[in-house]
């Protein structure tokens, strides 16, 4: 059975260590999503980024504002 698709932003980093403190900011910040692979359609410096329901970028911003510097956040069906 093939898995529906939805709509997610992706945040992307400079570093692997940036994603893993994205993700620990996230986590204690209650900020829902998880690390994934980069997936393959977005240009990034990394292999990890941070996948999060697009309704939830606001909390992101917030959980890592002053701490981490993201590439970029891109919507994509995945």
């Amino acid at each position: 059975m093939a898995r529906t698709k939805r709509l997610r932003a992706i945040a992307t980093f400079s570093s692997t260590h940036d994603a893993i403190e994205a993700e620990a900011l996230c986590q204690d910040a209650c900020v829902p999503g998880r690390l994934i692979p980069t997936p393959v359609s977005i240009r990034a410096t990394c292999g990890l980024s941070w996948s999060m329901d697009p309704g939830d970028r606001s909390a992101f911003a917030n959980a890592i504002r002053g701490r981490l510097v993201v590439e970029d956040i891109q919507e994509i069906m995945i």
